[in-house]
Parts: C-alpha cells; structure tokens; sequence
C-alpha cells in the first residue's frame, strides 16, 4: 500500500476513520503531481484534453483516487461525454478546484468526478464501497444508508452498515430523464438497492444550515418512497456549534 499512497494521503485516509484494510480494498490511491499524473486523470475522468495543455487551465495538482466498482466487483463503467464506454473514477485534489456553474458562479469542487453524456440513462454513479459489498448483498438487509462521498460511505460500511456514496446531494437522479407523471427517475443502481429497504439519508451537518441540502436530502427520500422503499428517514450528525464538531460521519 506504501507504493500506491504518499504518506499524507495515507494519514489522511486515516483521520477519516478509514483502516489500512478498508483503503487497500478500495483501491485508493495517490496522484502526485506533474505533467504525466495530469494527462493519466485527464485519461481516467474522460475529458477531451489535460489540463496542461489547454491555456489557462487549472493544474489538477496531487489528490486521492477513487475506483468505481459495481454490486458484483466489477469496474463500474458509464457512456461518457465523448460517447465512449469508460471506467469510472473520482479524483480528490489536495487543493479544491475552483469551478463555474452553467449559472457563472464559482465555487470551489472538492472532487472531481468521470462525467457521463446528457441523457445517459444510468446517471452519475453511485459508489459502492468494495467493503460495504457482502453487506449490500446480504438477502436478509433491511436497510440502505446513503451518504455523499466516498470516504464517508466505506467509513460506515467498515462500522457494519450497508452504504453506498453519491456524487453531490443532487445526484441521487438521472438528471435527463422523468417517468410517466413528470417525478424524477431515482439512479438505476440506488432503485435496486434499496428495494424494499429502509433508506436511511444521511448527508452532512449543513442540513441543519444549508436550505439546499436539506432539499435534496427529502427530495431522495421521496424519490425513494415512490420507487421502491419501503421506507426512509432523514439522519444527519448535529448542527455545528460555532463552525465546530464533526460535519460528516468520516470526521
């Protein structure tokens, strides 16, 4: 694992809570830096070009990588922009990246992630944690935990929880597509494995504060509801106090 992880990547996996079980089984490993690691994630996340090639682009810079595996271990892959089958991945810089929104606002993204076409009818994928997977398909589950970002998901699943990770609080849908009344179409991978489940949603603190994220949590909750669950709930840690506690399950 030493080959794959610098030491501060690995110290960090470790103040989430993560075992040095739980990061080799996840696959997780360290991009340093320079012009051979850019073109490799530039590669690895679909887009057209590197970064350092394009005038004005922003360096990808050191970070975590995190493979996507599906229910049965197998890379979990998706049509890309480029219209290619790719496999997908989410890549964690060391320094957010700073991002404009199709509104022209920036904000900072603290991951960035292999993007599918418009209209791919498997949305943006889900994570699910390697170790989390026996508990996935335990044929007496009674409940779905879902959380967003990777770490916080094999965190939990480490704890003997059955979770998967989304890619943002509003990615839990395929963004593109509606059923017969209009509703959004709940993501293919989420659908089936939370059928007949409790889904237990449990985004971050910032539900407390964060209108947004307190929409979208209900939003899947409902989502859920409508599809396949046979239940769900919305669990969040406490509201920080003065900016301070524990934001996340990971933290």
């Amino acid at each position: 694992m030493s080959e794959k992880l610098l030491a501060a990547h690995l110290e960090q996996l470790r103040k989430s809570g993560l075992t040095d079980e739980t990061i080799a089984a996840c696959g997780i490993e360290s991009v340093r830096g320079g012009v051979d690691d850019e073109r490799r994630v530039a590669a690895l996340l679909a887009w057209k070009g590197p970064p350092p090639v394009k005038k004005g682009a922003q360096p990808l810079g050191s970070g975590l990588l995190f493979p996507y595996f599906g229910i049965d271990g197998s890379p979990m892959t998706i049509r890309t922009k480029g219209g290619r089958i790719a496999p997908a991945w989410s890549f964690r810089p060391d320094v957010p990246r700073e991002i404009e929104d199709e509104g022209g606002n920036k904000h900072e993204a603290k991951y960035v992630r292999t993007t599918p076409i418009k209209g791919y009818e498997g949305g943006t994928p889900a994570y699910i944690p390697p170790n989390a997977r026996a508990l996935l398909l335990d044929a007496g589950r009674t409940h779905l935990v879902i959380v967003e970002g990777e770490k916080k998901a094999a965190c939990l699943a480490q704890l003997g929880f059955p979770a998967i990770a989304i890619a943002g609080v509003d990615n839990a849908h395929v963004k593109s597509l509606s059923d017969e009344r209009g509703r959004w179409v709940l993501n293919p991978v989420i659908a089936q494995l939370a059928r007949g489940c409790l889904v237990i949603v449990a985004f971050d603190a910032d539900a407390h504060t964060n209108a947004n994220v307190l929409t979208a949590a209900s939003m899947l909750a409902a989502m859920a509801l409508d599809n396949v669950a046979r239940g769900a709930l919305l669990a969040t840690p406490p509201a920080l106090v003065d900016g301070k506690g524990p934001k996340g399950f990971d933290d």
